[in-house]
C-alpha cells in the first residue's frame, strides 16, 4: 500500500500543477487595456468628447475635462448599439467586468445606463467571423459587474447593447 499511496500522491501532484498552470485563478489582467495594445476598431455611433468610444478601453490617452471617461452613443442613435475592440493579441477570455454606474443616471439623464448586452467574438477579422459568446442584463447605476462565460479565445470582441433603462435620447 506504501507504493500505492506513493503513486497516488505523485498522479495528484501532477494533477494539482497541471491545474495551477492552466486552471483560473484569481490574478486577472484587463485585456481591454490601451497599454496592452486594445483598441476600439468598430462602433456603430459616438458622442465624442469626453464620452469618446475609445474610453471604452482602460488607459485610453485623453482630456477628461469635457466629461466622464465613458462612452456614449450620439442623440437619438437607434438600437442595438455596438462597439468592437480588437485585442493586442489573440487571448484567452472568461471573465467580462462592466462599470456602468455614472452621476448622469442620477443627474438629469435617468434611464442612459446600458441595459441588455450581447457579446460575440471573432479570430477572423474585425467585421466577421463572429459567434455568440452570451447575453445578459447590466444591474442599473452599478460598476463591477461581473459577467463568467465559457473560456474562448478572441482576438476581436464586439459589444452590443439592445436596451437601455428608458432614457431616449442616449445610451
Amino acid at each position: 500500500t506504501g507504493a500505492i499511496m506513493k503513486n497516488l500522491f505523485l498522479c495528484m501532484l501532477i494533477s494539482l500543477s497541471v491545474i495551477s498552470l492552466y486552471g483560473q485563478t484569481n490574478n486577472y489582467e484587463n485585456l481591454f487595456d490601451y497599454n496592452r495594445g486594445a483598441s476600439v476598431v468598430d462602433f456603430s455611433s459616438n458622442y465624442e468628447g469626453g464620452w469618446d468610444v475609445q474610453l471604452l478601453l482602460e488607459n485610453t490617452p485623453r482630456d477628461f475635462r469635457e466629461g466622464l471617461p465613458a462612452w456614449c452613443t450620439e442623440d437619438g442613435a437607434p438600437f442595438p448599439h455596438h462597439a468592437t475592440v480588437e485585442l493586442g493579441k489573440t487571448e484567452w477570455l472568461d471573465i467580462i467586468v462592466f462599470n456602468n454606474q455614472i452621476p448622469d443616471e442620477t443627474g438629469g439623464w435617468e434611464g442612459i445606463s446600458a441595459k441588455d448586452i450581447e457579446v460575440y467574438v471573432s479570430n477572423a477579422s474585425a467585421k466577421s467571423g463572429f459567434k455568440h459568446v452570451v447575453s445578459f442584463r447590466l444591474e442599473n447605476n452599478k460598476n463591477h459587474q461581473v459577467v463568467k462565460i465559457t473560456p474562448v479565445q478572441a482576438r476581436w470582441v464586439k459589444f452590443v447593447i439592445t436596451s437601455n433603462y428608458g432614457y431616449d435620447g442616449y445610451t
